[in-house]
């Protein structure tokens, strides 16, 4: 497994980036087969700094891939095993699941390519669409849905 963390500020003087790194905490840790990871922020931002912390984690073929994530952005590839995937306020934008698995979307845009079966949680969504899927559970509370071509649906 490869990670790399891009953390960037934006802030007026050098000083206040300074501050913004430095009280900017990425933490990794590992239990059992699993590696999380976390942005701790103790920061107090003023006018029109701002900051980012992008995480890319190359996950190798035959591996699970489970995501928890709030408050950004996920972007994946094409994915041979199940995927497991809990995001709240953020956006999906994702190939073809070969296998499919279980998406829980809360208040955020998912565009999948192909997944193949599985359940689908979704609260609050501004859009979510999938191009194919074999097989959906859909629960879902105040989304905007688009299923292309599905075979079946519950």
């Amino acid at each position: 497994m490869e990670v790399r963390v891009e953390i960037s500020v934006r802030a007026e003087r050098q000083s206040r980036v300074d501050y913004l790194l430095d009280n900017l905490d990425v933490r990794f840790s590992e239990e059992d087969y699993r590696l999380l990871m976390r942005t701790e922020p103790d920061i107090k931002t003023k006018g029109n700094e701002s900051f980012k912390v992008k995480y890319r984690v190359k996950v190798p073929r035959g591996n699970e891939l489970r995501i928890g994530n709030s408050f950004g952005d996920i972007f994946i590839d094409d994915r041979e095993e199940p995927v497991e995937i809990n995001l709240a306020y953020g956006d999906l934008k994702a190939g073809d699941f070969a296998k499919g698995g279980e998406l829980k979307i809360s208040f955020g845009k998912v565009e999948i390519g192909h997944f193949e079966t599985g359940r689908l949680h979704l609260r609050y969504c501004d859009f979510f669409s999938v191009e194919s899927a074999s097989e959906l559970d859909l629960d879902q509370q105040l989304s905007n849905v688009e299923l292309n071509k599905v075979q079946d649906l519950r």
